[in-house]
């Protein structure tokens, strides 16, 4: 949990109660990469944008971005540790997404949204990243999403109850990313 210790500190200044849970290593587990959980997941309840966000405003929306930040080093960056893969030959995809971090979110009905974090991210686009996911998480519980956006998220598949996500540099924001392999959709 050491690694949870500045987020911790950094939110213990807000007002919002939070909570860092340890959970016992799941062990060996086979599914599509990117729907598998994360060593290390923070994951963000749909009460935080529908009930406490709405009244103390962007103070801890701030707080929340500078804890997520305080991850960087020890999760995505260089420093964080590597991870080992182990698959049947040609099962396995090349991954540009870390298998070790990911914010996940609350969303409507059940479903759940994980947003997909570059290994090779720098900080400023690891800050760019959380910054565009919070961004939609607001967003989306407000009811005020752009048509790009609902488009993406009406037309995706959710595999396990979970829409996946990641940021566009290009576009800004985050995109809706296909969890199945393109030769699966011939």
């Amino acid at each position: 949990m050491d690694m949870f210790d500045d987020m911790g500190s950094v939110l213990a200044t807000g007002p919002t109660p939070f909570l860092i849970e340890e959970r016992d290593p799941p062990g060996p587990q086979a599914g599509l990469e990117w729907l598998l959980p994360t060593m290390a997941i923070v994951f963000i309840g749909k009460s935080y944008f529908d009930g406490f966000f709405k009244e103390a405003g962007k103070d801890h929306y701030t707080l929340l971005k500078k804890g997520l930040s305080t991850l960087y080093g020890r999760l995505v960056g260089l420093g964080a540790p590597a991870l080992t893969v182990v698959s049947t030959a040609g099962k396995r995809s090349d991954n540009d997404y870390s298998l070790l971090f990911s914010l996940m979110a609350e969303a409507d009905d059940g479903l759940r949204f994980k947003l997909l974090i570059q290994k090779s991210a720098s900080e400023e686009e690891y800050a760019a990243t959380v910054s565009a996911f919070l961004e939609f998480l607001d967003a989306f519980h407000a009811k005020t999403l752009g048509p790009a956006q609902l488009d993406e998220l009406r037309s995706v598949r959710h595999v396990g109850r979970t829409v996946l996500l990641a940021y566009s540099a290009d576009l800004k924001r985050v995109t809706v990313v296909d969890p199945l392999p393109p030769k699966v959709h011939q």
